[in-house]
């Protein structure tokens, strides 16, 4: 979904890495774990976040200090996960989702989404079809807008020749309902 993915987890280090490896995650960036972290000034790691694909190992308080690191670079960041671990940093993230219905309180309480059916693959659909929904409201203000421009424009021109309004209140509300109408459906 041209989404760039990062994987922050409590999982061992061999273990992460095998699974971004098989999901194609890591394509030639590094795998951070909480050692090599707890060492790094948070200006160490804005410096090196766009290159790390995987946090391994992490504790709760480092899932948060790498959502922060994100939004630091200017990532809109979306967090998912299901655990009491992860809610701190859903609730920060700027779109918090938890996972499956099996997820705790506390991350269905900090989530701004909950993906019931407790499948990745829904959130990327999400994304796809928020990004249609977008384009079309994008489109049918863009229509609106330039209807009622000229509207607008006709009505200061025409008053502004003649000195009186070219359409009266009734006939101007007429004319916006036939404009309008058709592109709000």
């Amino acid at each position: 979904a041209g989404v760039r993915t990062v994987m922050i987890t409590g999982d061992h280090h061999s273990t992460a890495e095998a699974i971004a490896t098989e999901l194609d995650l890591v394509r030639g960036r590094s795998v951070m774990t909480c050692a090599e972290l707890a060492a790094m000034t948070d200006a160490d790691l804005d410096g090196e976040i766009a290159d790390v694909a995987v946090f391994a190992r992490v504790t709760p308080s480092q899932k948060v200090r790498v959502v922060r690191a994100l939004q630091r670079a200017g990532s809109v960041v979306a967090m998912a996960g299901d655990g009491a671990n992860d809610a701190a940093a859903i609730r920060l993230a700027d779109a918090g989702i938890a996972v499956g219905e099996g997820s705790t309180p506390a991350a269905r309480s900090a989530a701004d989404i909950i993906v019931t059916d407790g499948r990745i693959e829904t959130i990327v659909d999400a994304i796809v079809e928020g990004r249609g929904m977008w384009a079309r409201v994008r489109d049918a203000v863009s229509i609106l807008m330039g209807g009622n421009l000229g509207e607008i424009g006709f009505t200061l021109i025409a008053g502004l020749l003649d000195g009186s309004p070219a359409l009266h209140a009734r006939q101007r509300l007429l004319v916006n309902l036939l404009t309008d109408v058709g592109p709000a459906i």
